[in-house]
């Protein structure tokens, strides 16, 4: 027999009540009691679990009334029943008031001589170092030939006889630099080579960092030298890979090597073989020649020596991306007699997995360009000609529990470039019919022409759409836009609609046409798209200039 219990309060409540049911000491065993709350936009549901210590009040949410009657209805009918556990029917409270959970953010007028923001590449992003050998550990400073002392190698054998040659690779590069005789001053003594990435040459700037088309790889390479089992010498290099990509199917990759420290058991050092790998569908070729010697000399030469290498999409087909493993394979010589002899391989001194994505014709029309797949470009929103539809974006980035296009949570949005599912995203968020549809909120400012349209974040054009997961969209945080007599803007929670949570997956809101139609996808969305090659199914993060740094608990005027 189904047994429902309803508690209605004797007047109206203007706004949003607070709703807290009581749970005695006995009698209250299920965990899936079904609360029903009767609210200004139909019967919302929450599940409590009753068993408990003592007597206690549970809160079981904030409900929107709007000047309507609050009704909260429970039965014993539960998803898991089975008849044998009690459920408890006893006390409901309220409490009346307007517990608006938005900030309050002074919002300026817009400019609409503003231009649109540009795509600068300039976010420099520290990646996980490339695979390779293990690098060394050292507890303090050692001489050269013992660098290697129990350390993980990659050896191989020479073509002498019992001559092996071991390298492995370290990205503390610090703790080579302190104390050695032979360090050049800087990279590029005695080579004539021009920079590819001027930045990769900044001391702050270590281990393996990209831009969206640079990239700067510095690391030291450490060779040793054994014949029988015991150790010749040992040989450290700085060595440094900087990366230019750009809108075409070839990309260059420049290296710059010099000496740390040199055994004199080695005698004279030459780089005996560089080369690179690329997976399929990629060529390598080095372009030109050395500029330096490749060969240094124990304690006296401290020069650098660079060269070039061009990389070629070899099959760019239209309508086509891939995406590019590749792996540099170094290996050096000693004169030492003792030490003599090459090693023969082709294994990788240490690799880049899905580093580059070159497509062609899907990012640009008509282009064919490189960028590094790892590096996560952000787009800067113009707060400055679209302010209302700006300040949203933020407080929906910064206030949903999945934060959406947060660079700081690292929780980037991915375009979604299909054209069916934008809309299908934009007709169940911003639905115009059925269950919780969204009508325009009356006190919500206009465009110039008179348009009060829905705005929906994340994007309709983004995998985090609220349309991928809910059936209306009723399910997000409810805004509107409203400008104010001195021409600052504010944000508002829609009354319309029951109070946010913050769980959503979503905001919707009632914003001036001209801003939802250009701000969150115009111009300045598209030229990010275009300028940074983002491809379906790509991240990329949003930033709103003026409000970073700031937290949803601030009362302010965004900054300059």
């Amino acid at each position: 027999m189904t047994v429902t219990g309803t508690w209605k309060l004797d007047q109206a409540v203007a706004n949003d009540a607070k709703v807290y049911v009581h749970l005695p000491d006995h009698g209250a065993q299920t965990n899936t009691a079904r609360y029903e709350v009767k609210t200004v936009s139909g019967w919302r549901e929450k599940t409590v679990k009753q068993p408990g210590t003592g007597n206690r009040w549970v809160y079981i949410g904030t409900f929107r009334f709007k000047g309507n009657v609050p009704e909260v209805r429970l039965t014993n009918i539960t998803t898991d029943g089975t008849g044998n556990q009690d459920i408890a029917y006893d006390a409901v409270a309220f409490e009346p008031g307007k517990w608006n959970t938005l900030p309050e953010i002074v919002i300026p007028k817009c400019n609409p001589d503003a231009p649109e923001t540009e795509f600068i590449d300039n976010d420099m992003q520290k990646q996980p170092s490339p695979l390779g050998p293990a690098p060394l550990v050292l507890k303090a400073p050692q001489a050269p030939s013992s660098l290697f002392l129990n350390a993980p190698e990659n050896c191989g054998e020479t073509s002498q006889k019992g001559v092996r040659q071991c390298t492995a690779i370290d990205h503390n590069i610090g703790k080579y630099q302190a104390g050695s005789a032979q360090a050049s001053s800087g990279w590029r003594q005695a080579a004539n080579d021009a920079p590819l990435v001027s930045w990769c040459n900044e001391p702050s700037v270590t281990g393996y960092t990209l831009k969206r088309r640079e990239g700067c790889h510095k690391l030291a390479v450490l060779t040793r030298w054994e014949k029988d089992g015991k150790t010749i010498g040992t040989a450290v290099f700085l060595v440094r890979e900087e990366t230019l990509l750009s809108n075409s199917a070839s990309f260059e990759q420049r290296m710059f090597i010099s000496p740390m420290s040199i055994s004199p058991e080695l005698g004279n050092v030459t780089l005996d073989y560089w080369d690179a790998l690329c997976t399929a569908n990629c060529s390598s070729s080095l372009s030109g020649s050395w500029s330096g010697l490749t060969t240094w000399t124990p304690a006296v030469d401290s020069h650098t020596a660079s060269a070039t290498r061009t990389f070629t999409w070899t099959k760019p087909t239209s309508g086509t991306s891939e995406e590019f493993d590749r792996g540099t394979i170094l290996k050096f010589s000693a004169a030492s007699p003792a030490a003599a002899g090459a090693v023969a391989t082709k294994t990788p001194s240490w690799s880049f997995f899905d580093e580059i994505q070159c497509d062609n014709n899907l990012a640009v029309a008509n282009s064919t360009g490189c960028v590094f797949a790892k590096h996560i470009p952000t787009w800067s929103a113009s707060t400055d000609k679209y302010p209302p539809a700006a300040a949203y974006y933020w407080v929906m980035r910064e206030g949903l529990a999945s934060h959406p296009g947060s660079k700081k949570h690292g929780t980037p949005m991915h375009r979604l470039k299909d054209i069916k599912e934008q809309r299908k995203n934009c007709n169940t968020i911003c639905n115009k019919t059925g269950t919780d549809a969204w009508v325009a909120h009356p006190e919500a400012t206009p465009d110039d022409k008179g348009r009060v349209q829905c705005d929906e974040f994340p994007f309709a054009a983004s995998e985090e759409s609220g349309g991928q997961t809910l059936t209306n969209g009723g399910g997000c945080v409810q805004l509107y836009a409203r400008q104010e007599p001195d021409d600052t803007w504010r944000l508002h929670e829609d009354e319309n609609y029951n109070p946010p949570t913050w769980t959503e997956p979503c905001g919707r809101a009632s914003m001036p046409g001209q801003d939802n139609m250009d701000a969150g996808r115009g111009p300045g969305l598209q030229g990010f798209y275009t300028k940074a090659r983002v491809l379906n199914g790509k991240p990329f993060y949003i930033e709103l200039p003026g409000y970073e740094g700031c937290t949803l608990t601030e009362v302010y005027v965004p900054r300059p």
